[in-house]
């Protein structure tokens, strides 16, 4: 899905020990991606933004991002909202597609207590506070708001993604295919990397597998992959504490546990692919070539490639 990834749940009581200000991974093929660390527990996904877009010369600074993104304290955030910002703040000179098993908002995800609780935040922000009958549960309420206006107010952010999300992706360029797409893919589009282009990956993880917690505590992150091995994945997370040794700058990951936490229920195999763009045709093609995984919804099949 391109349901949110908020870090903040899992790191509260964290302590930062760096402020990760501009490092760069080391030995990648990326190397030149700068590392900025997330400055609030809530905002992994317009750092990551942020890093991407300064990979490309664009960096907005931390504030900018966070407008752009449309980050508001406590609520949801999707993954096609991230790459409309990268949009936003490069323009077209990138080429953006975005993959997930789910394009739509999976209802499947609910049974999950971290997107209840971050659900159950929005909604009451977002003017949806009323007490639910009886008989409708929390879910019903969650769903409701699917159709919210995306004209509204920033204090009224959907929760997923509606139609209209998908509409105002397609016309701003992003590439949006429903598809599981499979490591090799990812190892080859970071190995394509080259200096002046590098080939970025934002991918959303479930970090309670990383960090060997219960099933049931799964916890969305984002992180850019900006380097890859037969062995190993290179990513900057934007978590820039010492909670685990895959924080900070230029960490390698090993591949198969980068698969376990992408791949994991939750997720939805929510991946963001990023290069420069090099031409009108190059747009066009860059669209990784696998056969989809299931069929599209009428609302997705409108705005695929």
């Amino acid at each position: 899905s391109m349901m949110a990834a908020i870090r903040g749940a899992c790191a509260q009581s964290r302590k930062r020990s760096r402020s990760g200000e501009g490092l760069a991974a080391s030995a990648t093929p990326a190397d030149c991606t700068p590392y900025f660390a997330q400055t609030s527990r809530l905002n992994c996904g317009p750092t990551c933004v942020r890093m991407v877009c300064g990979a490309y010369g664009r960096d907005p600074g931390d504030k900018a991002v966070d407008r752009t993104a449309g980050i508001v304290e406590g609520k949801i955030i999707t993954t096609l909202e991230l790459a409309l910002a990268i949009r936003r703040i490069c323009g077209f000179e990138v080429e953006l597609h975005f993959y997930s098993t789910s394009p739509c908002f999976n209802e499947d995800n609910l049974k999950f207590a971290f997107y209840q609780q971050y659900n159950a935040a929005s909604v009451k922000q977002s003017g949806m506070s009323r007490p639910a009958p009886p008989h409708v549960g929390a879910q019903h309420m969650v769903l409701e708001c699917l159709h919210m206006n995306l004209t509204s107010p920033a204090t009224s952010y959907p929760l997923v993604c509606p139609e209209a999300l998908l509409e105002q992706a397609s016309v701003e360029g992003i590439g949006i295919e429903k598809k599981s797409v499979s490591l090799q893919e990812i190892q080859e589009w970071c190995k394509a990397s080259t200096p002046g282009s590098p080939h970025l990956v934002l991918a959303l993880l479930d970090w309670s597998v990383v960090m060997s917690q219960p099933e049931d505590e799964y916890c969305g992150h984002f992180v850019v992959v900006n380097g890859a091995t037969d062995q190993g994945i290179s990513l900057h997370n934007p978590d820039a504490t010492e909670a685990s040794p895959y924080n900070g700058a230029g960490v390698v990951m090993p591949v198969d546990l980068f698969e376990s936490a992408r791949t994991t229920v939750g997720t939805d195999e929510d991946l963001i692919f990023i290069r420069r763009a090099t031409s009108e045709e190059g747009k066009a093609s860059a669209s990784i070539d696998r056969p989809r995984t299931a069929p599209l919804s009428e609302a997705e099949a409108a705005y695929s490639d």
